[in-house]
């Protein structure tokens, strides 16, 4: 799943000697549900399952998740498990 993620994503799930492959592994990230709703602002996008909002910004290796496991927090940004 590291693979998938934007770097910064990738360097927000590792903690202290952990690495983004163990770290991802330990979080309990939704991920099932089909694809719902999808919205694309440029080179940012959020995508809706079942259970997950997920956030994505296309770089030039393609579209990466830099948003995975958010929660909608009403007037506030999203509060995501894994961010960058």
């Amino acid at each position: 799943m590291c693979r998938l993620l934007t770097p910064a994503a990738a360097e927000s799930a590792a903690t202290g000697d952990e690495t983004c492959e163990r770290a991802v592994g330990d979080l309990d990230l939704p991920g099932d549900g089909p694809v719902g709703a999808v919205e694309v602002w440029s080179d940012r996008a959020q995508v809706k399952t079942g259970s997950d909002t997920l956030f994505l910004t296309e770089l030039s290796t393609g579209w990466r998740v830099s948003g995975a496991g958010c929660e909608f927090q009403g007037d506030e940004p999203y509060d995501c498990d894994v961010e960058g």
